[in-house]
């Protein structure tokens, strides 16, 4: 099950600041499509109203008085989108997954269905594949032809953490100070 990521949700019968009525049914679609989303928790009579109003291609799931579940009926929750072949992602944690690719081609674009952030690393046999930003999802493209394994890692910064950790524990000793 994929839902909005925090930078693109509805909020109160808005989205961007705009009252959802005022888009088309298109614009929201091509959204759910972009993003692979299958269902949308929804509480705002606004917002349960709209898509009330598209039962050819949104189906009511569950409802109570204040919560309603709908699924978007021509959802493509496929995490990865390439030319030739197909692929899938499997996640080992928040640090690490694995995309497998089949039958694809070199050269062919391979896209992930996941927010781009720069601090990912991709690598095919422990070569760096260099990854890019395309309309803030993940890119690269397929080193070779065939059916193989993508590892991604994401570092933990580890050190920076402990550095994070440590200046707010100061921070606190030395504000505590001045209290006293």
């Amino acid at each position: 099950m994929r839902s909005l990521s925090l930078k693109k949700r509805v909020i109160c019968g808005t989205y961007k600041g705009k009252r959802i009525s005022d888009y088309k049914i298109e614009e929201i679609n091509n959204l759910f499509e972009k993003w692979g989303i299958e269902y949308l928790i929804l509480w705002s009579n606004e917002t349960k109203n709209y898509f009330s109003m598209y039962k050819n291609l949104y189906e009511k799931m569950w409802s109570d008085d204040e919560w309603a579940i709908y699924r978007y009926k021509h959802a493509k929750p496929d995490s990865v989108i390439v030319k030739h072949g197909y692929g899938s992602i499997k996640h080992k944690d928040y640090y690490k997954k694995d995309v497998y690719l089949y039958n694809v081609k070199k050269g062919d674009e391979v896209l992930l269905k996941s927010n781009y952030f720069p601090a990912w690393r991709a690598y095919y046999n422990d070569i760096e594949i260099k990854l890019k930003e395309k309309d803030r999802q993940i890119s690269f493209f397929a080193p070779k032809t065939g059916s193989y394994r993508i590892r991604m890692v994401f570092p933990k910064y580890i050190l920076l953490s402990i550095i994070s950790i440590a200046s707010l524990f100061l921070s606190f000793v030395l504000s505590s100070r001045r209290l006293y």
